[in-house]
């Protein structure tokens, strides 16, 4: 109460600019339209003219598609069935995490020449996660097998269990030095697993641990189907094939989701209703440009500001990350963010 200062912020924090991302960008825009080329008069699209809109846009660019050779292979592909229901959504789906990015263009121009690089499997992105997923596999299998001939080696009993244990181990033991030196043992994976035998009741033993060994190995088989059915499914040959098959069909689902795009956004401006990812992306056309540097108005803008300050920051998307960076000063020392990852509630919006 004897603080002048604290009195004064009191007062002035009805000056401060508080509102969600998606309403200072409305804000923004309604301010500069004129460089948009957008109506001033635009508000925010209900939810049943948006999927309206939505659905005819993708029919009109479904129809279009389809006098594309690729994408006629990539419907076929992806599809399964006698309706092209999963490939318009997998172009929807790739629209719609399109949006979630900066510069969508750009971004689905780096996604297609990963696809038509040739790098080796271990060079890609897509090699580095399944690699990195193969060795924890691995490693929890060998720390399980571990845990069980502990428990081998505390009761004389079970001992004959030990060299099926131990067999085991190896295996796992040999499959992660392999990956570790950036070896795709799929081919030894898929073949090979490992045979050693079952482990049967020991007849007159009572106690509990024999039960917890079963258990302890029967979740490092478990490990072993996940290695041989969800991360080592191929050769570093047949995944060169396939990213090489599938790269003209994910240029045309490209090409697709850009012209939904253009077809959405023109009905949508007919309509003078947009949506919350048309008011980020448009302000950050007016905030920054496609290299990464502030524009003029970014400049006028971000001095208003003495601080920018994010609560919930665990829910930011990449083109929101990206709009508070336009409103900090050059070197975003003025940039106060507040998250925690377990509340996280918009993952399912990227």
């Amino acid at each position: 109460p004897g603080s002048a200062w604290l009195r004064r912020q009191r007062l002035l924090l009805g000056r401060a600019d508080i509102g969600t991302i998606d309403a200072f960008c409305m804000q923004l825009l309604k301010q500069y339209f004129a460089k948009l080329d957008i109506p001033p008069d635009f508000t925010l699209a209900e939810d049943a003219l948006a999927y309206s809109l939505r659905a005819d846009a993708l029919s009109q660019a479904l129809e279009e598609a389809y006098a594309d050779a690729d994408f006629r292979a990539f419907a076929s592909l992806y599809g399964r069935a006698r309706s092209d229901g999963t490939a318009a959504g997998a172009v929807l789906d790739l629209y719609d995490f399109l949006r979630t990015l900066p510069h969508p263009r750009a971004a689905l121009e780096r996604f297609c020449a990963d696809y038509e690089d040739g790098a080796p499997l271990m060079e890609t992105a897509w090699g580095r996660v399944l690699l990195g997923a193969a060795r924890d596999a691995a490693a929890s299998a060998q720390e399980l097998l571990g845990s069980a001939l502990s428990l081998v080696d505390a009761e004389p009993a079970l001992a004959a269990y030990a060299p099926a244990l131990e067999s085991d181990r190896a295996f796992f033991t040999a499959l992660e030095e392999s990956l570790a030196a950036g070896r795709w043992d799929a081919a030894a994976v898929r073949a090979a697993g490992y045979k050693a035998p079952a482990l049967r009741a020991v007849r007159g033993y009572e106690g509990g641990a024999m039960d917890a060994v079963k258990a302890l190995r029967a979740d490092a088989k478990k490990l072993l189907e996940t290695l041989r059915d969800n991360i080592l499914i191929c050769t570093e040959a047949e995944f060169s094939q396939d990213r090489a098959a599938i790269a003209p069909m994910l240029r045309a689902a490209g090409r697709t989701a850009l012209r939904f795009e253009e077809l959405f956004f023109a009905a949508k401006l007919e309509e003078k209703a947009l949506e919350y990812s048309d008011f980020e992306h448009l302000a950050l056309r007016l905030l920054c440009t496609e290299d990464g540097q502030k524009t003029a108005v970014a400049r006028a803008v971000s001095a208003r500001y003495d601080a920018v300050m994010v609560d919930e920051y665990q829910d930011t998307n990449a083109i929101q990350a990206l709009l508070y960076r336009c409103l900090a000063n050059d070197d975003e020392s003025n940039l106060f963010f507040v998250g925690d990852v377990k509340q996280s509630i918009y993952r399912f919006r990227l």
